[in-house]
C-alpha cells in the first residue's frame, strides 16, 4: 500500500537516493544543488512523498506562483510494482493545488 504524505526533513536522504537514481536528464542534475531542505523548512513549495511501507518511492514539488501552479520536479522509482504510481502523485498534488484555488 502506498501512502502519500507531505515530506519531512527525515526524507531527504531517501528522497536524493530517489532522485539519483531517476538520472534527471536536464536541469541542476545533483540533488544538493536543489534546496530540497529550504522548501520543507520554509513551506516554499508544496512537497509530496509516496512511500511504500517505510521506503520512499516517489515524490513531487510543485512551486506556487500566485494563483497558478508548476511542478518543479517529479521522480519516481521506475522498478516499483506500485500500480499508478505516477497517478497518485500527481492527483494527491492536484488536490492540494485545487484546495488552495490554483491553476
Amino acid at each position: 500500500m502506498v501512502e502519500v504524505r507531505w515530506a519531512e526533513l527525515k526524507d531527504m536522504h531517501g528522497l536524493s537516493k530517489l532522485y539519483k537514481s531517476s538520472k534527471p536528464p536536464v536541469g541542476r542534475g545533483k540533488f544538493e544543488a536543489m534546496p530540497f531542505t529550504e522548501w520543507v523548512v520554509n513551506n516554499e513549495r508544496l512537497m509530496l512523498v509516496a512511500e511504500a511501507g517505510k521506503k520512499a518511492i516517489g515524490f513531487i514539488v510543485v512551486r506556487p506562483k500566485g494563483e497558478e501552479a508548476s511542478i518543479d520536479v517529479f521522480a519516481y522509482d521506475k522498478k516499483s510494482k506500485t500500480e499508478n504510481l505516477k497517478e497518485q502523485l500527481l492527483e494527491r498534488a492536484e488536490e492540494l493545488i485545487d484546495a488552495r484555488r490554483m491553476t
